[in-house]
């Protein structure tokens, strides 16, 4: 799978397991060793038992044991004579390609944080623009004297959404909670065997708030390999990853055997493997496309919004609220920090709770504060005060009817 994504991660991991076998330290920190440990756990989500990073050190060092140093050191001769990778100036040029056709910033995703260490310095060189880039140690962003130092998830979505980021290079952390919807085009630098991470992939651009009414997806892969075999057949075949594929699903959870079958087979039965992936593929395709239920044929028509009713109030409304102490229930105190951010103080609720009245604020600032909107938290607190407000006010004028008619 290094190998399908780069020769600069095939040559890492070469290296790291050169150093190994000499008995010398790993290469960099501890928290690269543990990200590249586990970005090479198996990609089968369907697997019985999930192998832990621990597990699969022990199985790595069993394995080294084995290996020999001369065949090693041959492989990372092959490598230097190699020069720029084929699919890095691909990259070059399609993100050329995507700016001049109005597309003002892009996300490129791979498997492995020895590929995006590689990609963002190739491409802060090769391309005009500012670079980003964001993985398990979190967001970095180059600075004008080519240095790069470290921000938050937060900053690097902020950088992307503003313009001050035109290029985002990521690993698949930024597959997950990550949302991009600011940005119109995402390169899959290389194609994970599990097609699930690349839908995972799509959906931090292709969801609610995206501006652009087309997003482009472009999948790169090497030449004679299962990979670009196997998805563009797939492609060609099914349109994978330009919608829902339905009952084809099931399909794709069985992929990351076919990967494995294919690739682990002997040097002379290798390129019979890939064309019996592909067959093997194609047959579950027409099976699957025989049975019954589809729920393409459902989602379309089912699956529309019904008209909603307009609110009835604004985030703008609530703005008022918050901003006027006469309107707050009693007890409640709220201070403004920043625009549209408050610190709300309800009785009974503990310290005062940062919040705020923006979606796109909140979007950006999730983890740190929270959504002033019906039939959250913070809004029934703040509905339960007033309605205790309320009750109050009404048992005072009871009482002082019943004085008045006594």
């Amino acid at each position: 799978r290094r190998l399908a994504s780069s020769f600069f991660a095939l040559r890492k991991t070469l290296e790291n397991r050169l150093a190994r076998i000499k008995g010398l330290a790993p290469t960099g920190d501890q928290l690269a060793t543990d990200q590249r440990l586990e970005e090479d756990l198996p990609q089968d989500e369907q697997a019985t038992e999930a192998l832990a990073a621990d597990d699969a050190a022990e199985l790595e060092d069993k394995a080294l044991q084995g290996e020999e140093q001369e065949e090693i050191q041959t492989l990372l001769k092959s490598i230097a004579k190699l020069g720029t990778d084929t699919k890095a100036k691909k990259v070059v040029e399609q993100l050329k390609a995507t700016f001049a056709d109005g597309f003002d910033t892009a996300i490129v995703f791979t498997q492995f944080t020895d590929t995006m260490d590689y990609l963002k310095n190739f491409l802060a060189e090769q391309l005009n623009v500012p670079v980003g880039c964001y993985s398990g140690r979190g967001g970095e962003k180059r600075d004008t004297a080519g240095k790069w130092s470290h921000c938050s998830k937060e900053q690097i979505k902020r950088m992307l959404r503003d313009k001050t980021v035109h290029v985002l290079v990521c690993t698949d952390a930024a597959g997950e909670g990550l949302n991009l919807q600011t940005c119109g085009v995402l390169i899959n630098f290389d194609l994970p065997w599990n097609p699930m991470k690349v839908e995972q992939r799509i959906g931090r651009i292709d969801r609610i708030g995206q501006k652009h009414p087309k997003v482009r997806i472009v999948n790169m892969a090497y030449a004679d390999t299962v990979e670009a075999d196997v998805y563009f057949s797939l492609s060609e075949r099914i349109g994978l990853f330009k919608g829902v594929v339905g009952k084809l699903q099931p399909i794709l959870s069985k992929l990351p055997q076919e990967f494995e079958a294919a690739i682990l087979r002997r040097n002379e039965d290798r390129v019979r493997g890939r064309q019996e992936a592909v067959r093997n593929i194609e047959v579950m395709v027409t099976e699957a496309e025989q049975a019954a239920f589809d729920i393409d044929e459902v989602s379309e028509a089912d699956l529309a919004p019904p008209k909603f009713p307009p609110p009835p109030f604004t985030p703008e409304d609530l703005d008022r609220v918050l901003h006027d102490e006469r309107l707050l229930p009693a007890g409640v105190e709220c201070k403004e920090l920043d625009p549209r951010t408050y610190a709300l103080t309800i009785p009974g609720d503990g310290p005062a709770a940062r919040v705020t009245t923006s979606p796109e604020l909140f979007d950006d600032h999730f983890e740190s504060h929270q959504m002033v909107l019906p039939d959250s938290p913070i809004f029934r607190s703040l509905a339960s005060q007033a309605q205790a407000d309320e009750l109050q006010s009404v048992s005072k004028y009871d009482r002082l009817e019943q004085l008045l008619s006594d």
